[in-house]
């Protein structure tokens, strides 16, 4: 057991550091294989008065393995905080590695949030993958000050160092795709 997250735990350091051995992230979506991934992240409002739920969408034409999806969260109008992560009924959800991260030092300068999800199908000599297809990868929830509507957030892509950018990667984990981003606000 011990060996397993150990091996987890480096497997996941050496996916999310790649970058850092292989070059400089694309600066525009890019898709190696087939048609254009389409990474779409959706804000809800909730039943809850100021608390919403980020829902991250996610339609490949490939297998993949591993994936990252950092984002910036703001608000026009008052301070927004982070609540939790769902994975639950995801496509995603029986994923070995499943990984929210805050990067509290930006929640704390006040300009908003930024979350990051890394994740990895399996850990071990049976590969699990993520088939193609279209649905939900996660699930955030956040709330906001009073004054905080739905119109005043913004989500968007962004950069969580050391070497995180919106990607996914293959079973060969040499190739990567970088998908397209869209943010909607839903209902």
């Amino acid at each position: 057991m011990k060996n397993a997250i150990f091996a987890g735990i480096v497997l996941s350091i050496l996916m999310m550091s790649a970058v850092l051995v292989f070059g400089q992230e694309p600066d525009e979506p890019r898709d190696p294989v087939g048609d254009m991934d389409q990474c779409t992240v959706i804000l809800k409002e909730t039943a809850k008065p100021n608390h919403w739920v980020i829902e991250i969408n996610l339609k490949n034409d490939e297998p993949l393995f591993g994936m990252t999806f950092p984002l910036m969260i703001s608000s026009t109008a008052g301070n927004l905080s982070y609540d939790s992560t769902s994975f639950a009924g995801t496509r995603i959800e029986n994923f070995a590695v499943k990984i929210p991260y805050e990067d509290t030092l930006f929640t704390n300068s006040g300009k908003g949030l930024k979350l990051n999800i890394g994740l990895i199908g399996s850990i071990g000599p049976v590969a699990y993958v993520l088939d193609p297809g279209e649905g939900t990868i996660a699930r955030h929830y956040i709330s906001g000050t009073k004054g905080v509507t739905t119109e005043a957030i913004t989500v968007d892509s962004t950069f969580i160092g050391p070497s995180n950018t919106l990607r996914t990667t293959m079973l060969d984990s040499r190739t990567s795709v970088y998908p397209d981003f869209e943010f909607k606000r839903g209902k």
